[in-house]
């Protein structure tokens, strides 16, 4: 079961909601906590059907948190009508994955109508959705 603290979800929930397009950012742990979220203001792509990251600020946060002993966990951003990721989805976090050389990474899914976050692990070889309980313990 994953942890992720409660001001976190709220962060992530309430800033990923534009009803025009898809938007992102990135989580983080410290203490197998979900605490951290970092808003891509300036994505490289933002429309109706899609959301790329921009890459370069991104990867300045996962510097920086690295330094506080936080550690990048993965990739959030915000859906219109389907909860699941699509091909693209999984298809973009194994390139991640590969990469990086790491053995997984969490795909958060914010659904924007309802302000519902679903967090998916994904592997070179599954996808699978992951049981998430909201905590009050906030770690820093």
């Amino acid at each position: 079961m994953l942890l992720i603290s409660q001001k976190t979800y709220k962060n992530v929930v309430n800033l990923l909601v534009s009803p025009k397009f898809e938007q992102g950012g990135i989580i983080g742990t410290k203490n197998g906590v979900i605490s951290f979220f970092e808003l891509d203001i300036t994505p490289s792509v933002c429309s109706p059907r899609s959301y790329s990251p921009n890459c370069k600020m991104l990867e300045k946060t996962i510097e920086i948190w690295r330094e506080y002993n936080i550690i990048f966990a993965g990739i959030v951003h915000s859906h219109h009508q389907n909860i699941e990721p699509s091909s693209e989805d999984i298809y973009y976090m194994r390139q991640i994955i590969s990469t990086n050389n790491l053995s997984q990474i969490l795909l958060g899914i914010v659904l924007t109508p309802k302000k519902t976050l679903t967090l998916y692990s994904v592997t070179k070889n599954n996808v699978i959705k992951q049981d998430t309980r909201i905590t009050n313990r906030e770690v820093f």
